[in-house]
């Protein structure tokens, strides 16, 4: 089984929402950067699908990991994984 990976600079959340909410819509892994979001706002990435693993800031002075959902190796095919 193919797994996709799509790989998008959103240039900030609100500019980049519009092509986020076309990718949401194809299965595969979705990896963001620049989204501009604080510790305080990760969780606005649920307005645009639930299956968020987890998500990242790196706008405060430390590296802050917040863990959203489920552990991110259950979400991928068994496949995938033994690579």
């Amino acid at each position: 089984m193919a797994v996709s990976i799509y790989s998008y600079n959103m240039h900030g959340l609100n500019l980049g929402q519009h092509v986020l909410r076309e990718l949401c819509k194809v299965e595969g892994i979705i990896l963001l950067q620049d989204h501009w979001l604080g510790p305080d706002d990760l969780n606005s990435i649920y307005a645009f699908s639930s299956d968020v693993c987890f998500a990242t800031s790196a706008i405060c002075n430390e590296f802050v990991v917040v863990c959203l959902e489920a552990d991110p190796l259950e979400m991928l095919p068994s496949s995938f994984i033994d690579l």
